[in-house]
């Protein structure tokens, strides 16, 4: 399936009709993620380049991956669920690689929050409950280990995060027109569709929020702060488990993360 939006909804139905199709969206992102594997070691790049959904197989009975495993499922699928929106079409490709590569780390710590939050977790988790880190036995990295499994789930108890907010919120954070080494064209092309789904965040907000609609829509986009600043702490943790173990197989996914 390929999300389509071509203007900005003007009416309840339209709004409807988006929030849908991202659950539609959503809900084959986590199908993927629980019942499939994937076989390779492709890099962004090679991603973006290519056309068409990524190809998974079927998870093999009584085997569970390991967080490493898990973390490559996990930025494999929100790479599949971020080429099926149709303005990725648009964009060059070198846009592409550029856009994926700065935003699917950041949706998938929000996604892990999200399924943590949903389940009354306290702390961020993969979807059997096994934890997100390599242990590497440092107490600089266990307290930062914490930090990062508690950062986002207490800003989505502190905010009340609605479901559907969730997932028109992070298109907002996905079509982010600042990165850098984006080309004009493309800046401008995200610029459009930032606005369309702030539009759609907005009317959402009217109708649940009412008069306070405004700061609603505030509170909500502080989140990105918190998402950038978990990043930070996610890239640490990364260095040090590259210079602690140097042995791990990381895939080519990381291979631009410092």
């Amino acid at each position: 399936m390929t999300f389509k939006l071509s203007k900005i909804p003007s009416d309840i139905e339209n709004l409807s009709e988006l929030i849908n199709s991202l659950k539609v969206l959503d809900t084959q992102r986590n199908r993927l993620l629980l019942n499939y594997r994937f076989e390779g070691n492709p890099t962004v790049e090679e991603l973006a380049r290519s056309f068409g959904p990524i190809q998974f197989l079927p998870k093999l009975e009584n085997r569970q991956p390991d967080s490493i495993q898990w973390g490559n499922l996990a930025a494999l699928t929100t790479i599949d669920y971020m080429k099926k929106f149709n303005f990725m079409g648009v964009l060059d490709v070198e846009d592409r690689i550029v856009l994926i590569k700065n935003s699917f780390t950041d949706f998938d710590m929000l996604s892990n929050a999200r399924r943590s939050f949903d389940l009354k977790k306290a702390e961020s988790a993969f979807p059997d409950g096994s934890d997100i880190f390599v242990k590497i036995g440092h107490d600089i990295c266990n307290n930062l280990e914490n930090k990062i499994r508690c950062r986002l789930i207490g800003r989505f108890c502190d905010l009340k995060i609605a479901a559907e907010e969730f997932l028109i919120l992070t298109c907002i954070f996905f079509c982010n027109p600042a990165h850098p080494n984006l080309s004009l064209s493309g800046r401008k092309i995200l610029n459009t569709y930032q606005k369309i789904y702030t539009s759609c965040l907005l009317q959402y907000s009217f109708l649940n929020y009412q008069q306070n609609a405004p700061s609603r829509l505030t509170d909500l986009f502080s989140l990105y702060h918190s998402v950038k600043k978990a990043h930070e702490e996610i890239q640490t943790h990364f260095f040090f488990c590259k210079t602690k173990m140097p042995n791990l197989p990381f895939t080519r996914l990381f291979a631009h993360e410092p």
